[in-house]
């Protein structure tokens, strides 16, 4: 393993974008040696979001591919699109234990409570602190975690939200409204049956569109 340059390593840290899991990166692209870093937490979590955007990688392969989860690429991809490489910064931390559960600290909590499922809140913050040395309050660390789940949830509840047959089913229904239709019929995801949209030939577009997603018009 080639050594870790202890210069980069303390201006990393004292920037906030020390990667504190340096080893979860497995992505071939930061190999020892290479132009890439693992241990710089703005270059991974850019070209996580990267491999998911431009690369076409499916978000959950993405996210393990350089050591985070799915709630955390989503997070960096809203970050990056609203703030650029600044929002890949994580915040810098105050007085209260909440702003230290970063989305990373929060992947790490997950972590360890996947390893060990009997552990109490009490626990779970003893083990972090061993861990990273950052010191939370048990109650924040749940309520952490309770986000997070939730959030995932929220997420889960939108059925289709990367789906071609959703996207074809959108602009179909988009393309209908600029047209002047009023009425139409939603059967089911990737299925909607437009009634009165005039001109043939758009509506052939649309539909053909549709099949080519795998979505049905009727």
């Amino acid at each position: 393993m080639a050594r870790r340059d202890d210069g980069k390593t303390r201006a990393l840290a004292a920037s906030r974008t020390l990667n504190p899991r340096p080893e979860k990166v497995t992505d071939a692209a930061f190999a020892p040696g290479s132009f890439y870093d693992p241990a710089d937490l703005v270059q991974v979590k850019y070209e996580m979001v990267r491999r998911s955007e431009i690369g076409g990688v499916p978000a959950a392969a993405a996210a393990a591919a350089f050591g985070f989860s799915r709630q955390s690429l989503y997070t960096a991809k809203s970050a990056l699109a609203g703030q650029g490489l600044a929002g890949l910064i994580p915040a810098r931390p105050g007085p209260k234990s909440g702003h230290k559960l970063t989305e990373e600290v929060v992947d790490l909590l997950e972590e360890l409570l996947a390893a060990d499922a009997a552990l109490r809140p009490a626990g779970l913050a003893a083990a972090l602190q061993q861990r990273t040395g950052i010191s939370v309050h048990p109650r924040s660390a749940e309520r952490a975690l309770s986000r997070r789940r939730a959030a995932r949830a929220a997420h889960a509840a939108q059925p289709g939200q990367d789906d071609p047959k959703s996207l074809v089913t959108r602009g179909v229904v988009a393309f209908a409204r600029e047209s002047g239709v009023r009425r139409r019929s939603w059967l089911g995801p990737g299925r909607v049956v437009v009634l009165g949209l005039p001109g043939l030939a758009g509506c052939g577009m649309m539909a053909r569109a549709a099949r080519n997603a795998g979505a049905s018009l009727g």
